[in-house]
């Protein structure tokens, strides 16, 4: 799932060299998604002469926010018309359960050009927190073996330990 806020543009380009009835490219919100997770699978009678399909395929009439058939190609662009921000799933539904051979291209950008999905936006800001917070440990730690009263109370592990929160400020 990307987290899209509205006006953000979702380009598909995607080919199917093994070209099935019942297969459809589909954009679905996150509440949509739960929707058709939850639901019940229910399986529809197929009318089928190939008897590895069992008799039965999926359910394909639950709502989507965009769906287009995929015989051969779809090549779609356009943008998120919503209220507020959402998280979006893009797949592929192949009700007849038959094996597809595709390949293509995926673009989901925020608007301004944004490719950071909405969900990891605030990722670097925490990262640079937790560096800091490494670093102040380290110092902290240094401070107190600097100013310990013996060298006896020093060993190694007292050095390995500041050696690591150094690099974990680094990292």
């Amino acid at each position: 799932d990307v987290g899209l806020e509205p006006g953000s543009t979702i380009e598909i380009d995607i080919f199917n060299d093994r070209p099935t009835n019942n297969t459809y490219v589909m954009v679905l919100t996150h509440e949509q998604w739960l929707d058709w997770r939850y639901a019940a699978v229910a399986a529809m009678p197929v009318i089928s002469t190939d008897p590895s399909s069992g008799g039965f395929g999926m359910n394909s009439y639950l709502i989507s926010f965009w769906r287009c058939t995929l015989n051969h190609h779809v090549k779609a662009s356009f943008k998120v018309v919503a209220s507020m921000k959402d998280r979006y799933h893009v797949g592929v539904l192949n009700a007849q359960q038959k094996i597809l051979k595709l390949h293509g291209s995926l673009s989901m950008v925020n608007p301004e050009g944004k490719h950071l999905p909405l969900q990891e936006q605030l990722v670097p800001g925490v990262l640079l927190w937790t560096a800091g917070l490494f670093f102040l440990s380290w110092l902290f730690f240094s401070l107190h073996i600097a100013l310990a009263s013996s060298h006896r109370g020093r060993t190694a592990m007292h050095f390995l330990v500041a050696g690591v929160l150094l690099l974990k400020g680094c990292v």
